[in-house]
């Protein structure tokens, strides 16, 4: 249906979007916004993965912290989706001997197609806004300047307030200049069309209304599991579940969505 109302596929998109290039640009936008440096730190630490590559990132020449990334989907071993975590916190107590502080290492990890052949990884457009996504919570981690461990960087996060940095970065995805600045052909290093950008803008909104309402309904039934759910009255959690279900969703969950 997506296809069909804006006339746009990631098949159309992926030439646009080596990871290298994606990168680059990620790289140049982080410096613009925070005046940080991020470079190859490849060989400096040991890896799990030939593919996992390793970052420092550096401002007014000082190093700040780190991160590993490991860009590629390996079904056997590795679990879908994306997701951030810390390797170690930013602490003053923690500080190795002859160090003021311990610098943050992040961890990024994505699932996307590897390379093949002589062609580079190529990304569909969620996998670009995923990556920027994942990005902005390991800044909130790398840049902390707080160096009490207990609530540096993501800890300590209120949970209304903890996708705030990924959506930050993941909206960039929209912005034209960032955007058209690394989207180029990776064969003849054509820019993105003005014709496909806006498609994918006015694609952006498609079905939100729908992921909207799957929000409510996961944020009624947690709610009405710990303040008015009673087993003698609303019976197993999902038939209480169901009774919510009814006023947030459109169709009837399948039986077997638990």
């Amino acid at each position: 249906m997506r296809e069909a109302k804006y006339d746009v596929n990631d098949e159309i998109l992926r030439p646009y979007f080596p990871l290298p290039q994606v990168m680059e640009g990620l790289f140049e936008l982080v410096n613009k916004l925070f005046g940080i440096q991020v470079e190859a730190a490849d060989g400096m630490t040991p890896v799990w993965n030939k593919d996992v590559r390793f970052f420092k990132i550096s401002k007014d020449g000082k190093p700040q912290s780190y991160f590993y990334y490991d860009p590629y989907s390996r079904p056997e071993e590795k679990r879908g989706g994306a997701w951030m975590d810390e390797v170690v916190g930013r602490s003053k107590v923690l500080a190795p001997e002859g160090s003021e502080v311990r610098l943050p290492i992040a961890h990024m990890v994505c699932n996307q197609s590897p390379p093949i052949g002589d062609s580079p990884s190529l990304m569909t457009f969620r996998e670009v806004e995923t990556l920027f996504h994942e990005f902005g919570h390991a800044l909130q981690h790398m840049l902390t300047q707080q160096e009490e461990g207990l609530v540096a960087g993501i800890r300590g996060v209120e949970w209304d307030a903890v996708e705030l940095p990924s959506q930050f970065m993941e909206n960039w995805c929209y912005h034209k200049r960032t955007l058209l600045g690394f989207a180029k052909h990776y064969q003849t290093g054509e820019p993105l069309p003005d014709e496909l950008y806006e498609k994918i803008v006015a694609a952006k909104n498609y079905r939100s209304g729908t992921m909207m309402m799957r929000q409510l309904h996961f944020a009624c039934t947690d709610l009405g599991l710990h303040s008015d759910y009673d087993p003698g009255v609303h019976g197993s959690i999902y038939d209480f579940e169901n009774t919510i279900a009814e006023k947030t969703m459109i169709l009837k969950p399948l039986p077997t969505d638990r």
